[in-house]
């Protein structure tokens, strides 16, 4: 089995996003998986806010039925949410759970 080539799918999301994004747009990646796509993207896409991070370990709320033990990592959200298009970006999507999380920790 060949596994897929990172680079073209990230040259390809990142050609597929440029029609919806403007200079002004922000990405905020998601602790741990998403910060990395976040830069990522952020480059590829030229933005001018400067790019965002967000831990949502806290607001996650299955961590303790999992046995799970955060690991804060902080936030950091340089730029005024208000008014601002957001992108948020993490590296799997399956219940909408880990986004919900963020959406809490960013409104």
């Amino acid at each position: 089995m060949q596994l897929p080539d990172a680079e073209q799918l990230i040259a390809t999301l990142a050609e597929a996003m440029r029609p919806q994004v403007s200079p002004d747009t922000a990405l905020v990646g998601i602790h741990t998986g998403g910060v990395w796509l976040a830069q990522r993207l952020h480059a590829l896409l030229g933005l001018s806010q400067p790019l965002g991070s967000i831990d949502v370990s806290f607001y996650r709320d299955d961590y303790a039925a999992k046995g799970l033990h955060p690991r804060p990592q902080g936030s950091k959200l340089p730029f005024d949410v208000e008014g601002t298009p957001v992108i948020i970006v993490d590296d799997v999507l399956y219940t909408g759970r880990t986004t919900r999380a963020a959406l809490n920790e960013l409104f």
